[in-house]
């Protein structure tokens, strides 16, 4: 029984295109969106440790950004919130809301700078204890040559 060759090759590329996955839309858009995600993700990494390296060489810059940030801020709000008060009383406001965020800002810096301090002295304690050692052998011996004690 011969077979038609437009039957044949429908066949064929029927029993092909079964055997190949082709991905869906969905199924690429998904693989576009995470490829997106990762990009961001590596970016906002490089802008996070190039950030922080900056705020740890500029401490007081940066608690002074954000004490001047939150003056204006507050004195922002206050004008929109309650435009009949008097502009000294804004102020006065204004300081006391930077005063507090100024106190949470050095409470937050003094612990990052005693956990960098705490995860790097591991590390160098090694370099200490030697560093004590050598001090010690550069003193002078406690006792002289007969054994009797130096005046100190």
């Amino acid at each position: 029984m011969a077979q038609n060759p437009s039957t044949l090759s429908y066949k064929y590329l029927t029993q092909l295109t079964a055997s190949i996955a082709i991905p869906s839309t969905t199924t690429l858009q998904s693989a576009y969106k995470h490829q997106q995600q990762r990009k961001m993700g590596r970016l906002m990494e490089r802008m996070s440790s190039s950030v922080q390296s900056w705020v740890d060489e500029h401490k007081l810059t940066a608690i002074g950004a954000v004490w001047a940030t939150a003056v204006g801020a507050s004195v922002a709000y206050s004008r929109k919130r309650a435009p009949e008060r008097t502009t000294s009383l804004r102020l006065i406001h204004a300081r006391m809301h930077a005063q507090a965020l100024t106190l949470a800002v050095l409470g937050g810096a003094a612990l990052a700078h005693h956990y960098n301090k705490s995860s790097s002295s591991s590390s160098s304690k090694k370099e200490l204890s030697r560093l004590d050692y050598e001090f010690y052998s550069q003193l002078p011996a406690a006792t002289d040559a007969d054994g009797q004690e130096n005046e100190r």
